[in-house]
């Protein structure tokens, strides 16, 4: 765990090859610390080497399948490489399995997100959401409805 912290220190600092090096030797204590692995595949997207990202980001996947940002990065690294289908598919599983991600505090990284609102939507439909055309009435909306009176005690 501290190797893991480390490397994030080196990595914030661009000291690049130094973090991987070091989440490398954390991964080699553990070899199922899907943490590190996804930090290695964030690594490795900032050296451009998409390829190794995409194994990183997958053995931490396998490592934790409801690892929300793994899929969320491997989504980030699908669009670099134009591999749009497979982007918008992990971009999908992310919100699903962490609907914060779409939340700017949480991931600054999503206003540049182009496939945010088609993922959440697909995400929607597929957990049984129902997709309208967005027509506007032009009746007043329904009047709330009209509250009870309040029972009166019935004298003794």
């Amino acid at each position: 765990m501290a190797l893991n912290e480390t490397a994030n220190q080196m990595a914030q600092h661009g000291r690049l090859d130094e973090a991987g090096a070091k989440y490398r030797e954390a991964l080699d204590i553990d070899p199922h610390f899907a943490i590190a692995w996804n930090n290695l595949g964030v690594v490795e997207m900032a050296r451009r080497n998409t390829t190794r990202a995409v194994w990183a980001y997958q053995h931490a996947i396998d490592d934790n399948p409801t690892y929300a940002l793994a899929y969320y990065n491997l989504g980030v690294t699908y669009d670099a490489k134009r591999q749009f289908d497979q982007a918008l598919r992990n971009y999908q599983k992310a919100f699903e399995l962490d609907p914060t991600l779409g939340d700017v505090k949480k991931n600054p990284a999503v206003v540049s997100n182009r496939y945010l609102a088609a993922a959440m939507a697909q995400s929607y439909l597929d957990r049984g959401g129902v997709s309208r055309l967005p027509v506007q009435s032009a009746l007043p909306p329904p009047a709330p409805p009209l509250a009870k009176p309040a029972k009166t005690p019935k004298a003794p």
